[in-house]
């Protein structure tokens, strides 16, 4: 994985917590839903060569037309921001996301050659979250 798309889903997953977010579909139509809404709000808020730099997210297998490269990425991340715990989530259906608040805050601030700021991140979590159907329970 690019280092640029390493930063955009750190950032992403960071936003998502901030947001509230503890956990979110990792396959499924529901992930497929809120990928797409992530991809399509992405394209329209950011400046095409931004998008360009982490489009590699978003390419879809041939066939089944799903996210299964993105999988892969987040998967990349595990063990580090994220988790797959086997009791809550034994077909690896829901990611985990594992930070601390100072954690996200400090993810967030991170300073990158992405041209999306924190705003951006906290517009497209929630988009992908409406999309994808998740709940969140808990707002900081």
């Amino acid at each position: 994985m690019n280092s640029e798309v390493s930063v955009f889903l750190r950032k992403f997953l960071a936003s998502l917590y901030q947001n509230g977010v503890r956990d979110i579909p990792f396959s499924g139509a529901a992930y497929n839903a809120g990928v797409q809404a992530l991809q399509t709000s992405l394209v329209a808020m950011v400046p095409e060569d931004t998008y360009e730099m982490v489009s590699d997210a978003f390419v879809k297998t041939p066939v089944q037309e799903e996210y299964n490269q993105l999988q892969d990425m987040l998967i990349e991340l595990n063990g580090d921001i994220i988790g797959f715990s086997s009791m809550k989530n034994p077909y690896w259906r829901t990611l985990s996301i594992n930070m601390t608040p100072y954690y996200a805050n400090k993810i967030l601030h991170e300073v990158t050659d992405l041209a999306i700021t924190n705003e951006q991140f906290s517009q497209i979590a929630n988009i992908f979250c409406e999309a994808a159907g998740v709940v969140v329970w808990e707002q900081f």
